[in-house]
């Protein structure tokens, strides 16, 4: 919901009205994660290992310990597999 919000506004041009709606929709489908120690902690790992930068692994860390199987992102690269459960899809493609 981060990289959404982000995207839209600051590439796209939608307003933050525009990404409160996108936000209440996305919440209703979707479940939320916190990060904890541990999150942050992988996002490190993730970082070192795959050069992202801190941001970017903290949504992949979040990401692989909700167990998510496709992360949808225009950051980073389209079809890259992490730790061998992860596939990063570009949805703007």
């Amino acid at each position: 919901m981060q990289e959404l919000s982000n995207t839209i506004t600051k590439k796209l041009g939608f307003s933050f009205a525009d990404a409160i709606k996108v936000v209440e929709e996305m919440a209703k489908n979707n479940n939320l994660h916190t990060n904890t120690q541990i999150t942050i902690i992988k996002a490190c790992e993730i970082a070192e290992r795959y050069q992202f930068s801190f941001y970017d692994s903290m949504i992949i860390a979040a990401a692989l310990e909700s167990k998510c199987e496709v992360l949808y992102s225009e950051d980073m690269q389209h079809n890259q597999i992490i730790d061998d459960k992860i596939k990063i899809m570009n949805p703007f493609l």
